[in-house]
């Protein structure tokens, strides 16, 4: 072997020990391992990654996303065909959505009739009972007038005073 070839061959190996130290040194100061991190996302994410939210996996979010299908499931009161997550109803062709909304539109507009007529019933009941409180509160008072002019204390009994009726002293 030449002298130059030797040289070369050392030099070349020289380079590549001194990029594995290197490499090694980087690696060992910025904490870096062989083994892949569990913050590391895989490759190819089949789910959303909801971690660093709430919790490791992202709970509170997962969470709340189901309060809110709850909650949109139970302000339409949908029936139990029509309990399908959000997504799913997404999915759905353009006349099927339709469709849906068309029978959602016809449950609120059923809800609010009956709302109203009970509204209207408690309504024609308080009217019904301040009707009565008036009456009642005629009536006594007629009552009374009656009671006064019996005993001769009331205005009609001294209009008969006057006349020499039956209150006169």
């Amino acid at each position: 072997m030449s002298n130059t070839t030797l040289k070369a061959a050392l030099s070349f190996l020289g380079l590549f020990v001194a990029g594995l130290v290197s490499g090694y040194f980087i690696a060992v100061v910025t904490g870096a391992s062989g083994t892949p991190s569990p913050e590391t996302p895989p490759a190819v994410q089949t789910e959303p990654d909801f971690r660093g939210y709430d919790g490791p996996q992202g709970e509170g979010l997962q969470r709340r996303i189901r309060e809110m299908q709850d909650h949109m499931t139970e302000h339409l009161q949908l029936t139990e065909a029509q309990q399908q997550p959000l997504f799913e109803i997404i999915r759905l062709n353009h006349s099927e959505r339709r469709n849906l909304m068309q029978q959602s539109r016809q449950q609120f507009r059923d809800a609010m009739a009956a709302h109203d007529a009970a509204f209207h019933y408690e309504l024609a009941t308080v009217l019904d009972q301040q009707q009565l409180a008036v009456w009642d509160s005629l009536y006594s008072r007629e009552a009374q007038l009656r009671r006064q002019q019996q005993r001769g204390t009331g205005p009609a009994s001294e209009s008969g005073r006057e006349r020499g009726g039956p209150g006169r002293n």
